[in-house]
């Protein structure tokens, strides 16, 4: 028997794959990047109902992990050409826009989705967008100052 994936899924699915990416799962780095993409798929407007907290690699959702494992063999099916509307579409479109050819790198999804968290975290606190980024310094001393910098300068325009 079997199953049908459910509409979580479904939406998922057609979301990274309207993006142009294929929902694999099988390694780590494949794992990091949609947990990254998802995040900026619900910071782009596109309602997929998961929710974020810190990880070891930033932003992540157990969620988002369990519909892909559940419903792992429903990411070899062909996309459901209904799961997204227009609207969902245009977001999509804007959200490549954006990453452009950081799309395409799990470590650089990283750090702008952990750069976008921590700057999100701080308004309406006592923490400035400094103190963010010394964080984010902090927390992922793997990156370098100058591409901390540059995720900083990329995420302060989705404002």
């Amino acid at each position: 028997m079997i199953a049908v994936p459910d509409q979580a899924a479904l939406r998922l699915v057609a979301a990274l794959r309207e993006l142009g990416i294929e929902p694999d799962i099988e390694t780590f780095a494949q794992r990091k990047a949609i947990q990254k993409l998802v995040y900026f798929l619900e910071v782009f407007g596109v309602n997929l109902n998961f929710r974020f907290g810190w990880y070891l690699h930033g932003p992540y959702s157990s969620s988002v992990t369990h519909v892909l494992y559940d419903n792992s063999e429903m990411l070899k099916m062909a996309p459901d050409p209904s799961a997204l509307n227009s609207d969902e579409r245009g977001k999509i479109a804007a959200l490549r826009s954006f990453l452009g050819e950081d799309i395409r790198s799990p470590d650089t999804l990283e750090l702008l989705v952990s750069m976008h968290f921590l700057l999100r975290s701080v308004k309406g606190s006592d923490y400035t967008e400094r103190d963010a980024v010394d964080t984010l310094r902090k927390l992922k001393p793997s990156f370098s100052e100058q591409q901390v910098q540059k995720a900083y300068q990329k995420i302060s325009t989705l404002s």
